[in-house]
């Protein structure tokens, strides 16, 4: 909760300044707020006192200086394009089709296709990108039919293992033809593939094909295509 109307008097030191300022928590809580969200911290901010105000901001100010310990944002290896393309035979939960879309997650990422209305085979052709780090995560999709008064329906998700696409990635490859197959993971009991996958190289950059089977619904496949964005080691994302 937020304190009262007593001020605090806070000393912030960074390099050779000295700033200090008579102000309460009420006025500093959403600048507070404000730097969390600017900085990389895993949790949430804590309560407005003066002890953690100050706390807090001295810790970014300490992580700003170089002492402070690698975030997960540094560790990405780069980043990976998801085409969403199209779906096959979705199954139906309304007389004129699916109102359908596509949830793409990893880890604690989520993104969302758009809505394409009244189709068992929506093309959507929407480009979703996902930051990759190490340790990898498989991908996984959701299908949904939007509804306007209940909750949408599901229509069946799928799963894909990126690690034989991140072992194609880490081959480096220079001076290797374009659109040269790489390697190719088959359909099997232990993913959703529902044909071979190709990994080739496409204008340098290592991509994949995917046509995934959705599980837990009565039909409906996916189409995928994903494309890897390497992300220079000097740059912050």
């Amino acid at each position: 909760m937020l304190m009262g109307p007593t001020n605090y008097w806070f000393h912030i030191h960074w390099r050779n300044c000295h700033v200090g300022s008579d102000i309460t928590p009420v006025l500093l809580y959403p600048l507070f707020i404000y730097i969390h969200l600017l900085s990389p911290f895993e949790r949430s901010p804590p309560l407005a006192t003066p002890f953690n105000i100050y706390f807090y901001l001295i810790q970014i100010i300490e992580r700003k200086r170089g002492r402070r310990k690698p975030t997960q944002m540094e560790n990405v290896m780069g980043l990976l394009r998801v085409r969403v393309e199209k779906g096959i035979n979705l199954a139906s939960r309304d007389a004129s089709g699916s109102d359908a879309y596509v949830v793409v997650r990893m880890g604690d990422q989520k993104l969302k296709s758009s809505v394409k209305k009244n189709s068992q085979n929506p093309v959507w052709n929407d480009d979703l990108t996902l930051c990759i780090s190490d340790p990898i995560l498989p991908l996984k999709i959701e299908v949904f039919d939007k509804d306007t008064f209940t909750p949408d329906d599901k229509l069946g998700d799928a799963e894909l293992d990126i690690e034989p696409l991140i072992q194609a990635v880490k081959m480096n490859l220079v001076g290797v033809p374009n659109g040269i197959i790489i390697t190719t993971v088959k359909p099997s009991r232990q993913n959703c593939l529902a044909d071979e996958s190709h990994i080739s190289l496409k204008d340098g950059s290592v991509a994949q094909d995917v046509i995934l089977r959705l599980r837990n619904v009565e039909s409906g496949e996916v189409e995928l295509k994903l494309l890897w964005v390497n992300v220079p080691r000097n740059q912050a994302i």
